[in-house]
């Protein structure tokens, strides 16, 4: 699967998520340091600038490439409910990850798809928008949420 010019299985690219839910490691090996990870899923945009495309991620900050789920109440972008703390990206030809660490979510999602839109970025969806879909789905399913 190509993600924007990275190349992975989507067990590859699950568990590169995984080892970011887990602090840097997986399967028992350090691969980066809990101070990497902690920088990557942190806002490092300055005060008041918000993460932008052709318009506001509104509730969202951006870290070392990914978004975080600065406010969950605003952050409904793809639509559906979404934890504190959550970070994710999305490919430009339908692939998306996100890690929920309060609710301890891992998921990697992967469709082939010519231009999936993105409202944000100005490009309206062709289809049904399956990465709010699948989040629904998945938050919908938690018998006990910590949201």
């Amino acid at each position: 699967m190509s993600i924007a010019g990275l190349y992975a299985t989507a067990q590859d690219y699950l568990r590169f998520a995984q080892m970011l839910a887990n602090g840097g490691e997986l399967d028992g090996v350090r691969i980066l340091s809990p101070s990497s990870v902690k920088l990557m899923t942190s806002n490092l945009l300055p005060q008041g600038v918000p993460m932008h495309f052709l318009q506001s991620f509104v509730g969202v900050g951006y870290g070392m490439n990914v978004a975080i789920v600065l406010d969950p109440s605003h952050a409904d972008f793809n639509g559906g409910p979404i934890g504190a703390g959550t970070f994710f990206w999305g490919g430009v030809h339908g692939t998306w990850f996100w890690v929920d660490p309060v609710n301890d979510i891992v998921v990697v999602g992967m469709i082939q798809q010519v231009d999936p839109g993105n409202p944000v970025t100005g490009r309206p969806y062709a289809a049904p928008d399956i990465r709010a879909i699948s989040r629904s789905i998945i938050y919908g399913a938690l018998v006990d949420p910590l949201l």
